[in-house]
């Protein structure tokens, strides 16, 4: 089914998200002690440690973007004929468990 590839697709985007976010603080990390280790002056990192940090700035920027898209999707789900279809997303603030999901209601009803 489509929304299940859709919501392995939305997982695996966030963990690569994350797995950038970690691997640039990492390297942000290693690059300080490298400078430290050089007895290089704190001038000399500081216009590459300034632009690392934009960097991470805008890879958070970048997560919050699309923190706000899953959150759209997950919307446009429930207000279509998917309503009621468990995708798989993990409770949390786009998908609240203590929001249960509304039986559609059938215009249909029984003559005798």
């Amino acid at each position: 089914m489509t929304a299940r590839r859709i919501v392995v697709e939305i997982n695996r985007t966030h963990a690569a998200i994350d797995a950038s976010l970690m691997r640039m603080t990492q390297l942000t990390s290693s690059f300080l002690a490298a400078n430290n280790e050089a007895k290089l002056p704190a001038s000399a990192a500081q216009v590459a440690l300034e632009d690392m940090v934009k960097g991470l700035t805008t890879i958070v920027e970048g997560r919050g973007q699309f923190v706000s898209a899953h959150h759209k999707m997950v919307e446009m789900k429930n207000a279509s004929n998917l309503k009621n279809t468990e995708i798989g997303c993990s409770p949390g603030p786009i998908c609240n468990p203590f929001q249960p999901v509304q039986p559609q209601t059938s215009h249909l009803r029984e003559v005798s």
